[in-house]
């Protein structure tokens, strides 16, 4: 998916690239986003090996927006307000309801036991790569274009663990789910590039410690495809959980 989409975006990477003028300022912390990139998706997939998808996944959705306000007001010295801090507990919150609604008093009655589990701990050694990352973002996107940012940065983690999935799944593999879904991976990928491009530049105008949190509205988006599209059930802890996550939406929306 990122490798199609890399090879479409090259002439105008190329031309940003050819025009950019602080790049090798943050070479080194692109190197270091890398790195961080890389780590992201062995650690994710081994939680979802090693664990059941419906505990990890909130684990790694929810660490970062519990975790990057605190980046914000540490290192980029935001200022979060008191409603805007209930806004990020509300949408945190209801990642874990709409996901743990019915486990809450399994997973609560031995939490070191749930926190000793292999797959829990690489859910949140991949919610701090996320939280990681996304503080990087900040960073980098003050120096560089936020396309020329994400080309590089899909560039250089395809590289990273193309060898680990060769190896993992082998070369004949991967040459027939190309053949098999080569257009549907270069779709996807420029999907990726426009969403992931649009975090990118809103971090260059507004606070890491409310983009983060606001932007798991997405979470919510992906419960009514759900329900309308795929015809699943609407239970009472997606509606709880998807109304926390909206009602903390409009807080930090209308917060200073």
């Amino acid at each position: 998916m990122r490798v199609a989409a890399s090879v479409i975006a090259l002439p105008a990477a190329a031309y940003l690239l050819w025009n950019s003028e602080s790049f090798l300022s943050v070479a080194w912390l692109l190197m270091a986003r890398i790195a961080v990139d890389a780590a992201y998706f062995l650690f994710l997939g081994r939680s979802y090996a090693r664990t059941d998808l419906s505990l990890a996944y909130p684990i790694v959705r929810g660490t970062g927006p519990a975790l990057v306000p605190i980046v914000g007001i540490v290192v980029f010295g935001e200022v979060v307000t008191a409603q805007a801090a209930l806004g990020i507990a509300a949408i945190v919150g209801g990642i874990f309801v709409t996901y743990w609604w019915g486990q809450f008093r399994r997973i609560l009655s031995d939490p070191l036991q749930f926190l000793k589990q292999p797959g829990t701990r690489f859910a949140l050694l991949t919610g701090l790569a996320v939280t990681v990352a996304l503080s990087l973002d900040k960073e980098i996107v003050d120096h560089v274009s936020p396309f020329l940012y994400l080309y590089i940065l899909t560039i250089g983690g395809a590289a990273a663990y193309t060898p680990y999935v060769v190896r993992l799944f082998g070369r004949p593999a991967i040459g027939v789910e190309w053949r098999t879904s080569g257009a549907k991976a270069a779709l996807a990928g420029l999907m990726y590039f426009g969403a992931y491009g649009a975090i990118l530049t809103a971090l260059q105008v507004t606070r890491i410690s409310y983009l983060v949190p606001a932007r798991e509205v997405g979470i919510v988006v992906g419960v009514l495809l759900g329900v309308i599209v795929l015809k699943e059930r609407f239970g009472r802890g997606r509606i709880v959980g998807s109304l926390l996550i909206v009602a903390g939406l409009v807080l930090i929306a209308s917060a200073g």
